[in-house]
């Protein structure tokens, strides 16, 4: 709908100050590969978007103050990918980006307003996917963790007096909850 060539998901890591690539579609990406993390104070769209919580649309990268000054970011984006045209919509939580998408065009064709706005409609839905998928999985980690101490409850309950096959049994879920060979 909106013509990108590519397109990419970065979301904010909540411990550093960083933003790291969760999914990358479209064109090969010479620039980063999903779980890269690139720094928030760096001059790249989606970072830009990140910190400051706006939509950032550069309609000509080749026109922007970084590719320039010789960023070599930009300069990669640019005279290596070829890309032009970029927007970065950020991803807000409770008023703070958790994220952005960031989508490319390799000419310079600025997006419209209406394709901005059909972008940030779906940044909104794009954050409760990820909130879903976020609930979904501490539920399913909590239920684990339960499962695992009834589990060791029912060793004990069945073995009174006898602390091996208890031992066994947290061996035996530790190593079950943390995903572990051994």
């Amino acid at each position: 709908m909106c013509g990108a060539d590519q397109a990419g998901l970065a979301l904010r890591v909540p411990s550093h100050e960083t933003y790291q690539l969760a999914a990358n579609w479209g064109h090969a990406n010479e620039v980063s590969k999903p779980g890269d993390e690139w720094p928030l104070s760096s001059s790249q769209a989606a970072a830009t978007a990140i910190r400051t919580g706006k939509v950032v649309d550069l309609p000509d990268l080749a026109d922007t103050d970084a590719y320039r000054n010789g960023d070599p970011v930009a300069v990669l984006l640019v005279d290596g990918e070829g890309i032009r045209s970029r927007l970065a919509v950020p991803l807000i939580r409770d008023g703070e980006a958790i994220g952005a998408i960031a989508l490319s065009r390799r000419e310079v064709r600025p997006f419209s307003p209406t394709e901005i706005a059909l972008i940030e409609n779906f940044a909104k839905h794009a954050v409760i996917a990820i909130d879903n998928t976020r609930q979904f999985t501490e539920t399913n980690d909590a239920l684990a963790r339960q499962t695992a101490t009834a589990n060791i409850l029912s060793v004990i309950n069945k073995n009174p007096g006898d602390t091996q096959p208890v031992f066994d049994s947290i061996a035996t879920s530790s190593k079950e909850l943390c995903g572990a060979s051994f």
